[in-house]
């Protein structure tokens, strides 16, 4: 039986665009065997695990789940799958890649999808989505002897960097 979308179908309709806009861009794919062996190399020859990176990986992929939900309904685990299938194509994409710790992350999002009760797959995402800032907030959790530079103009970075990197910023 599928469940009526509820009324933040809209809203999560947008995010779950942004959500593929933000892996698909730029759009543009290289389809070239020297591009998808860079990319397969990038992905498991010179992969480093980070747990941290997982774990936000899983969160994103949760609350992109939860978005689709608030629009689709009532939403199986094979709709999640077919969203991941974004990730394959991110490796014949000009100037971006897909790393172990995102393919991990997506697995780990699947595997809670499938496994947690629908009442309680939102607290378990924004759980995620807290811990997930947090850790990569604190990340390496080590203390410096010279503080970091801190500046308070919101999205400084974003506009200092080139504009395809600060587009996708922007979208993520």
């Amino acid at each position: 039986m599928r469940r009526k979308p509820g009324r933040h179908g809209r809203a999560g309709l947008l995010l779950a665009a942004c959500w593929a806009s933000y892996q698909l861009y730029p759009f543009f794919p290289l389809l070239s065997r020297t591009k998808l062996r860079a990319s397969i190399e990038m992905l498991v020859g010179t992969a480093s695990f980070s747990a941290v990176e997982v774990w936000a990986s899983a969160a994103e992929w949760l609350a992109v789940a939860l978005a689709l939900e608030a629009f689709l309904g009532r939403m199986r685990p094979r709709w999640l799958l077919a969203a991941m299938a974004c990730l394959p194509l991110r490796l014949f994409i000009a100037e971006r890649s897909l790393t172990l710790n995102e393919a991990l992350g997506a697995a780990v999002a699947l595997l809670l999808w499938s496994l947690l009760p629908e009442r309680r797959r939102l607290r378990a995402g924004v759980f995620l989505l807290v811990s997930a800032t947090v850790l990569r907030e604190l990340s390496p959790f080590r203390l410096a002897d010279t503080p970091h530079p801190f500046s308070w103009i919101p999205f400084a970075a974003t506009f200092d960097s080139e504009r395809q990197s600060a587009a996708v910023i922007l979208l993520s």
